[in-house]
């Protein structure tokens, strides 16, 4: 007759076999380490993790499979474990059969005494292979670090901002400006490092990108008590899902391109011989001062002047010589003219004024005169003195008058100056000049 188990040994077989099972298969390290540096228990894991077998590793010290330059560290622990009790977490390079090292989060707790540990402290700890979680959070950080130095180099200020609009990301060039360091604006609100202000333009740029929308806005920052004008682009950052998940905010310093833009439009406005504004900037401003005159009832005078015999000057001296009497000619017009005036050349000879005071009649003709003094003085030219005269036409209108139509009657009051004899001028009024 066969002797049966009793049903108590039955079940303790069953839980050896099953704690047997566990820790053969799990990939965690498991270790039972006793105060006396015996291990009482060591899983089949050590051999997939350091390549020892497990009767490699029972037969070493307790710590001969730690980095010697770790060994302090996990000794500290394991003594605080042994003496007071909890648990301690540890990461520390372990030593491979084959020489490699190999980094290693180990999770202990002190367990009680019984008769297994011979009524000494023990430790159960699980170890796991981090090397490859490390290798790329390192990876992460070191692109990272590359990024951040990219970005800190470019002239643009560069932030990148969460659905809630913080920031997660700075560069130095946008911490400068809000007198943070690029770590001191992680987690700070954009409202908070730009100011009330500046927000309230920024806004709704920000808002269009984390809807999936590009912004683009201009705004003027003291720089060291300079205005300079940054132009700003915000655009979205969505996942794979299109799924909103911050946005990208990018500045870049404009003012030199500004001043370019401006320069080139003034060179385009101007006439560039006299100084003056050319046809192209008097007609408009003309149109803008009609539109002006058309709401508040003003009259308007305009004033249209050619030099007289001025073809004379140009076959019988030259074109240099014409070209001195059109800047002198320039020259005193401005000094007649009052400063709200507009004066323009029109082109060769065809000189322009549109009176900013209203265009009173006195204030035209006034004008008028001061002009016909001024031109009394001669004008030196290639060691000559030459005397320059003017014909001028006024027309006046109450602002119903196109600016094509005032135009012309100008040039009607012009051509009948010249009939009466050159050197005067002649005024007509919208309305009486049939």
């Amino acid at each position: 007759m066969q002797p049966t188990e009793s049903p108590t040994s039955e079940s303790a077989h069953h839980t050896a076999l099953l704690a047997r099972l566990l820790t053969a298969n799990i990939r965690d390290l498991v270790v039972w380490l006793r105060a006396d540096g015996e291990r009482l228990f060591m899983s089949d894991a050590v051999t997939d993790i350091l390549g020892w077998s497990r009767e490699e590793a029972a037969a070493m010290p307790p710590l001969a499979m730690v980095n010697p330059a770790d060994r302090p560290q996990i000794q500290q622990a394991l003594t605080r474990l042994f003496t007071q009790g909890g648990e301690a977490i540890a990461t520390f390079r372990g030593c491979h059969k084959d020489g490699r090292e190999v980094w290693l989060e180990a999770l202990g707790r002190r367990v009680y005494e019984d008769a297994a540990t011979g009524g000494l402290p023990s430790i159960i700890y699980t170890a796991r292979d981090v090397t490859a979680r490390l290798n790329a959070e390192r990876a992460l950080a070191e692109s990272r670090r590359q990024l951040q130095t990219i970005a800190d180099s470019m002239p643009a200020l560069i932030l990148q901002l969460d659905v809630r609009k913080r920031i997660v990301f700075a560069n130095a060039h946008a911490a400068a400006r809000s007198e943070r360091s690029p770590a001191q604006m992680l987690e700070t609100s954009l409202r908070d490092a730009m100011g009330d202000a500046a927000w309230a333009v920024a806004l709704p740029h920000i808002d269009a990108a984390l809807a999936g929308s590009r912004g683009r806005y201009e705004r003027e920052i003291d720089i060291d008590g300079e205005l300079r004008v940054y132009e700003f682009l915000c655009l979205p950052e969505s996942d794979s899902g299109s799924a909103s998940r911050g946005a990208y905010l990018f500045g870049y310093d404009i003012t030199h391109r500004k001043l370019v833009e401006k320069h080139l439009n003034e060179l385009a406005r101007t006439d560039m011989l006299t100084g003056l504004s050319n046809r192209r900037d008097f007609d408009e401003r003309l149109e803008q001062a009609l539109a002006r005159r058309r709401s508040a009832r003003h009259p308007l005078a305009l004033m249209m002047i050619d030099l007289d015999r001025f073809k004379e000057i140009n076959d019988t001296l030259g074109h240099l010589a014409g070209d001195t009497v059109l800047k002198a000619v320039a020259a005193r017009l401005r000094e007649a003219a009052f400063d709200i005036d507009v004066l323009a050349r029109l082109g060769g000879d065809e000189f322009a004024i549109l009176l900013g005071d209203n265009g009173a009649a006195q204030s035209a003709e006034l004008l008028a005169a001061r002009l016909k003094v001024a031109m009394s003085r001669p004008v030196s030219i290639i060691g000559s003195a030459v005397t320059i005269t003017l014909s001028m036409g006024i027309a006046y209108c109450d602002g119903r008058l196109s600016a094509r139509d005032l135009t012309h009657l100008a040039d009607r009051a012009l051509y009948a100056a010249k009939e009466s004899g050159r050197n005067t001028f002649c005024a007509l009024r919208a309305g009486n000049a049939g």
